[in-house]
């Protein structure tokens, strides 16, 4: 108390007006006013912006969204303008610890976010003219962490990354700071963190790197455009025999180790999966496919899918997707070769020019045209100027061909082209196990399965059948194929013809089925009403609109691949729809589970019906249009399966069946008028059924699929006796 008694009659002395050194006085006491007044507006300017103690508390790093399949296979990424992938304290390497410190902060682990012998240096150096650096790696987290503190080289700058050093150094451990700091470093363009830069570099996670790749990505940091491996290996080299030098000084290798390592080629992957933005590696049509499912659901459920770290896994199983891919990549160009013989003497383009103005009008340089105002003359001139492009071509390297062209003659060469699609489904729970969207995301990133519909064509016809049976009909039912009139709702007669103009003699519906002639169909179709149809057909998952016309049963609708799979599942599934799903379960970055999915199903035909159908796709696959799924390939389980095809030979299908899986394919060109003028290479035995028995073949036989191997399920209840079936029918033309 006498302290402060003291003190209060000092402070009154000094600011007595009556005393003779007050004028003195007065003005030092304003000038010590505005000195403290300075400090205190230069103390606020610096920590003005910096991050609350809440947000240092909790920091909230942008994390990309991780996407496996159903074999544990890391798909891919979504992610906004950083990649990310986070990474814990107990996989970092300890080399990859200790070439960091040994480069970047020796006494990191003596300093509490700001070593000050270091700091004193740098200001020195300012003083004088020259920039360094001196940041500790908790300064450097702070600007990783937090964009406000800014980038630019000066004193305020490091003054306020010392600020929060040192609060993130009170809030954190030296192991989590660490652990934040390889999270959040950049290694140029939109990869950042240490997990993302292994996987970039070397196609390992971070916990595999050895101790000189430790050094090339710590090197890196300085100056990841100027220390790029690929790009400037010299520099690479260089920086990261550095980094190896510095842990030989202190102690962290040995002289021989350091030598081993030196001695060491930089080993970088010559193409990376993560490199770009632009996707990479296995399964684009399907992640694309799969990112609208998960944009609807982060909104729903307050994620954000390209920041929030979810770990997505998926019901696809990148080996079948493997398989699948090199099936369409065995059979396309091939057939893409027997096109091209044909163009020889027959250009549809060239008979009908309308071909080349509808793609005209779908390409992006007409859609620039027309925003920029031109004409249609204009536009249709600026396709005649010979430009340098990129052309898909299955020949050259990457499917990618350098040259020079007029846009009017892409339009030929692409309007010429084959493209497929084919989707695989586990008929008993809906999982999307393979999923090709097309032949090269790059080049068409239209996806076929789910965007593009076609003319189903013979391929529709299981659905009259299994209508037919819904009714009471048999495999064994005897029907005519002879001629027969209808009246179409427009009052004009219609008489439908087998393909071949053949009639036969009655025969049973699993040999008529097993041939596809039109003529049964469209008599089933009468009797069991097209309305009728058109309810089946949907309860089984046809969801694109179905006209009440009589040729209906034909397949003059349009399907897509999506929906086509969709529907024939229930015959393998005892008349049980599952809807088709992507994703089984969604975790957050910490592994906590969000939610889980699993189809919904609905019974959309009776078991018996399911099993007559089947027995009928069954006898196909064996001994109709589509023999040669049993003749042509070891598949050793029981198979069924359906050909499909148009009229002009405009879409070739092919869906095949095992116990385990359904597969649906299609192959064609875009534009309906560019066809094989030959019956035999258009029909989807031909295009569509080898890339089917390759692709299942190759997976049956894969030892780590270890697909079962068994026959169909068969309800002992449901017996069918094919003793109706005739060796010999004749046969004769309409």
């Amino acid at each position: 108390m006498q302290f402060f008694k003291s003190l209060s009659l000092k402070i009154d002395a000094i600011l007595n007006p009556n005393h003779r050194f007050y004028p003195i006085r007065k003005k030092l006491l304003r000038l010590l006013g505005v000195v403290v007044a300075i400090h205190f507006l230069f103390f606020l300017i610096l920590i003005w912006d910096i991050p609350s103690l809440k947000t240092l508390e909790n920091p909230n790093l942008a994390v990309s969204t991780q996407v496996y399949s159903r074999d544990g296979k890391l798909l891919g990424n979504f992610y906004d303008d950083q990649f990310r992938i986070n990474i814990r304290y107990k996989d970092l390497p300890k080399t990859l610890i200790n070439a960091l410190i040994a480069t970047e902060d020796i006494r990191f682990y003596q300093h509490q976010g700001v070593d000050t012998r270091a700091l004193g240096a740098v200001f020195l150096e300012m003083v004088e003219g020259r920039v360094r650096g001196g940041s500790t790696i908790t300064m450097q987290l702070a600007r990783n962490m937090f964009d406000n503190i800014g980038r630019k080289k000066s004193i305020f700058r490091k003054m306020r990354e010392a600020i929060v050093a040192w609060l993130l150094e009170r809030n954190y451990s030296k192991e989590e700071i660490l652990m934040f700091y390889f999270n959040t470093v950049n290694y140029g363009g939109n990869i950042h963190g240490i997990q993302t830069a292994s996987r970039t570099y070397f196609n390992k996670n971070a916990n595999e790197l050895l101790p000189h790749e430790s050094a090339l990505l710590v090197g890196m940091l300085k100056g990841p455009s100027l220390y790029h491996p690929i790009k400037k290996p010299k520099n690479a080299l260089e920086r990261r025999n550095v980094v190896l030098n510095q842990l030989f000084k202190y102690g962290y290798i040995s002289k021989e180790d350091l030598e081993k390592y030196k001695s060491k080629p930089l080993g970088v992957a010559n193409k990376s999966s993560y490199h770009e933005y632009v996707p990479q590696g296995t399964a684009l049509y399907f992640r694309q496919a799969l990112q609208q499912f998960l944009k609807e659901w982060c909104e729903k459920n307050n994620y954000n899918l390209f920041t929030d770290g979810l770990k997505i896994y998926t019901t696809l199983d990148s080996r079948l997707q493997e398989h699948a891919e090199k099936a369409i990549q065995k059979r396309i160009p091939y057939l893409q070769d027997l096109l091209n013989q044909e163009f020889k003497s027959r250009k549809p383009w060239e008979q009908n020019e309308q071909i080349l103005i509808a793609a005209m009008k779908r390409s992006p340089r007409y859609h620039i045209g027309k925003n920029a105002g031109l004409s249609e003359e204009e536009i249709r001139k600026s396709f005649d100027r010979h430009v340098l492009m990129k052309l898909f071509d299955w020949k050259s390297p990457n499917y990618e061909k350098d040259t020079v062209l007029t846009p009017w003659d892409s339009l030929k060469y692409f309007a010429g082209l084959i493209h497929s699609g084919l989707i695989t489904l586990d008929p008993s729970n809906g999982h999307i196990l393979a999923y090709v969207g097309g032949i090269d995301f790059k080049f068409f990133p239209l996806d076929i399965i789910k965007q593009e519909r076609r003319q189903a064509g013979t391929i529709f016809m299981p659905f009259v059948y299994a209508a037919a049976f819904e009714k009471g009909y048999e495999p064994c039912t005897i029907e005519q194929n002879t001629p027969i009139t209808i009246k179409t709702p427009e009052g004009d007669l219609w008489t439908p013809k087998n393909i071949g103009g053949w009639v036969t003699e009655p025969l049973p519906l699993i040999q008529a089925f097993s041939m596809m002639y039109n003529i049964v169909v469209t008599r089933l179709s009468e009797k069991i009403s097209v309305d009728f149809l058109i309810d089946i057909a949907g309860k089984l998952g046809i969801t694109s609109p179905l006209k009440a016309v009589p040729s209906l049963g034909m397949g003059t609708a349009d399907l897509n691949l999506f929906e086509l799979v969709s529907a024939y599942a229930p015959f393998a599934n005892q008349g049980t729809w599952n809807q088709p799903i992507f994703v089984t379960k969604i975790e957050d970055k910490n592994g906590n589970l969000l939610a889980d999915f699993t189809s919904n199903q609905r019974k959309a035909i009776s078991e018996k019906s399911a099993y007559n159908t089947l027995e009928c796709l069954r006898y196909t696959a064996n001994n109709g249009t589509a023999f040669e799924a049993r003749s042509n390939y070891r598949i050793p389980v029981d198979i069924a399966g359906m050909t499909g095809r148009t009229q002009s030979h405009a879409d070739s299908w092919y869906v095949g069946l095992t116990p385990n899986t359904v597969t649906a394919i299609w192959a064609g060109c875009i534009d309906r008028r560019v066809f094989f003028k030959s019956y035999y290479h258009g029909q989807g035995a031909f295009m569509c059924l080898p890339i089917w028995g390759d692709y299942i073949q190759n997976a049956y036989y894969d030892s780590t699929i270890n697909l079962p191997d068994r026959a169909f399920y068969k309800n002992s209840d449901y017996k069918i006796s094919l003793n109706c079936l005739k060796t010999e029918i004749k046969k004769e033309k309409q």
